[in-house]
């Protein structure tokens, strides 16, 4: 990036309302380049479609940014709509950008706004804009065959319960937005991908909704075996992991086994159907069981950041919960609130089913 396109970069990046209309119009007439990429790997205008406000990019249009400007993340109205920025999203669609367009990838702006948590302000707006279009041109094209039905989850929805402590936190409003603009999607029918998006909302409460809803799929289930587990895994039926499993993001909608270590890391989500029961578990969550949850030697939680809930029993020998939330129906363990509280002999139990790690090295 050279020094002109740097300032503006700069202006963009640190505008107020009070010098930043000049220092954007300065940059700008010196030659200042609104596609110069920038440290992130973005055009600057790009990141003036995230901005708080959306003056900078009302500034660059104004002095000759084309509106149909395109990168790795679509167009503009791609990128306000993965951050939510409603008033951008608004000024963008009245200057003329459609509400359907479609990035590289086939991703229109609601998909974006959908796939990012960021994005769910923009998601109300963006699903009533592209339903309208869609009925304008037509009605919506077929779309391939899949396992789940806007009908089926409607009527799933009618059964959740109000007061399930599961469910603390998810708003009528708010889950009612998120399966409309899900099945606004050319194959929104897939019970993974659905499972996926919901989840994918970093709260407890909503892996709960997902899961409950997931019961409306018309996926045949089935039994996934695997040694151990490092990463991602989203799977119809049970799964049974023979060693350890770390997860990245592990949601079951049947049982899980893990006959070795399971943890979950701080945002890493682990929702589970059914029951659960593993050798030790490690969590810092979200972490969200709608059965029981069983483990042989220990079960710790740690940091606020995120809890644990569960629909069952939680049955354990020790269980540790380091400024950690818990809700569960029943609680059948040795329970500690803290390490510092743990003594001798049963710290050397979590030690040995845990390893040194996370607060217990404190």
């Amino acid at each position: 990036m050279d020094a002109v396109s740097k300032q503006l970069y700069d202006a963009v990046w640190r505008f107020d309302e009070e010098d930043g209309v000049a220092e954007i119009a300065a940059a700008l007439a010196a030659g200042g380049d609104p596609m110069a990429i920038d440290q992130n790997g973005r055009p600057i205008a790009f990141m003036a479609a995230c901005a708080d406000t959306a003056a900078p990019l009302e500034l660059l249009l104004e002095h000759g940014l084309d509106l149909n400007v395109r990168s790795g993340d679509g167009t503009l109205l791609h990128r306000a709509a993965a951050f939510g920025r409603v008033p951008i999203v608004k000024m963008l669609l009245a200057r003329g950008l459609a509400v359907d367009s479609k990035d590289a990838n086939g991703r229109t702006p609601l998909d974006c706004a959908r796939a990012w948590k960021h994005g769910a302000d923009a998601v109300p707006l963006l699903t009533k804009l592209t339903k309208a279009t869609q009925k304008a041109k037509g009605g919506r094209a077929a779309e391939p065959g899949g396992d789940l039905h806007l009908a089926d989850v409607t009527q799933a929805m009618k059964r959740l319960g109000k007061s399930d402590p599961l469910l603390r936190g998810v708003t009528q409003k708010r889950l009612t937005e998120l399966v409309r603009a899900f099945f606004l999607a050319l194959d929104p029918r897939l019970t993974i991908t659905f499972l996926k998006e919901l989840a994918g909302q970093d709260n407890e409460a909503y892996v709960a909704a997902a899961l409950l809803l997931s019961s409306a799929s018309r996926a045949k289930p089935t039994k996934l075996r695997l040694a151990t587990l490092d990463g991602p895994l989203w799977h119809v039926g049970d799964v049974e992991i023979t060693g350890d499993a770390n997860a990245g993001v592990l949601v079951v909608t049947g049982n899980l086994k893990v006959t070795g270590k399971l943890s979950n890391y701080e945002g890493c989500v682990i929702g589970v159907g059914g029951n659960l029961t593993a050798k030790a578990i490690w969590s810092e969550g979200p972490f969200v069981v709608l059965g029981n949850v069983s483990a042989a030697s220990a079960i710790c939680g740690a940091y606020n950041d995120y809890g644990m809930r569960i629909g069952g029993t939680l049955t354990s020998p020790i269980l540790v919960l380091d400024d950690h939330s818990l809700v569960a129906k029943r609680i059948a363990a040795q329970r500690y609130s803290g390490f510092s509280k743990i003594g001798a002999k049963d710290r050397a139990a979590l030690t040995k089913a845990l390893g040194p790690i996370g607060a217990l090295t404190k």
